[in-house]
């Protein structure tokens, strides 16, 4: 693991404790995020009173299928069946979505510490906290980050704090830049992203598997609603 990988889950590992003294969600429904194909690869559940509900078609490109039936009051746990403990027993620790989360989105990040070798962040994905034709830029690189899109400037100053933008008008082509800290700033991604007014997309920022500090990856989740309603 890289060193800006690194510093990202140390990071991470605050904000999860932080999310844990936040308070229980009454959402009934969740839906998960594969961080990359190995996250998806495992086999993981969700316990919550005395039910087990799978988590099926998890995957790194597009939100798993909807785990519904959750009971807040009954406690919430994610389930590794596969990973044991040192009892034989399945690996298991608290899933936690804070209460002002409506339809929570449970991202999955590979984390030796956890005892399932997950850890999890709930990022809020109600259509209208998070509405069709926006573009929600989370950071999790630690670091602050100013991105320019179109004819938006974002600076993203806090890890994982949601900042939405929405370009409007017709779906076209927009150009993207995003530049790390430092004097000069440096552009450490660049490219052409499509806006169309009927996707959401969520957009991660994360280190890049390089040495090189100024190196980003960036993972876009897009969500078409023409593909949702069928037409």
């Amino acid at each position: 693991m890289n060193p800006q990988m690194k510093n990202f889950m140390k990071t991470l590992h605050v904000l999860f404790s932080l999310v844990l003294l936040a308070g229980v969600s009454q959402a009934g429904s969740l839906r998960f995020l594969a961080w990359d194909h190995e996250v998806a690869a495992k086999k993981l559940q969700v316990r919550n009173g005395g039910s087990v509900h799978e988590i099926v078609d998890l995957h790194p490109d597009k939100r798993s299928e909807w785990v519904s039936g959750i009971n807040a009051e009954t406690g919430t746990f994610l389930v590794a069946p596969q990973v044991l403990d040192a009892k034989g027993e399945p690996a298991i620790q608290p899933l936690v979505i804070p209460r002002s989360v409506v339809d929570p989105l449970v991202i999955l990040l590979p984390d030796r510490r956890q005892p399932t070798g997950l850890t999890v962040f709930v990022v809020e994905d109600s259509a209208a906290g998070f509405q069709f034709g926006a573009t929600r830029f989370l950071n999790a690189t630690t670091k602050p980050l100013t991105v320019r899109y179109g004819k938006s400037l974002l600076r993203l100053e806090k890890s994982w704090a949601p900042t939405d933008v929405n370009s409007g008008g017709k779906a076209r082509n927009l150009g993207i830049q995003i530049e790390t800290g430092g004097t000069p700033s440096m552009i450490s991604y660049s490219a052409v992203w499509e806006y169309d007014p009927d996707a959401r997309k969520i957009a991660i920022i994360a280190p890049g598997t390089d040495s090189d500090a100024g190196v980003l990856a960036v993972k876009v989740i897009s969500e078409n609603r023409r593909a949702l309603t069928g037409l």
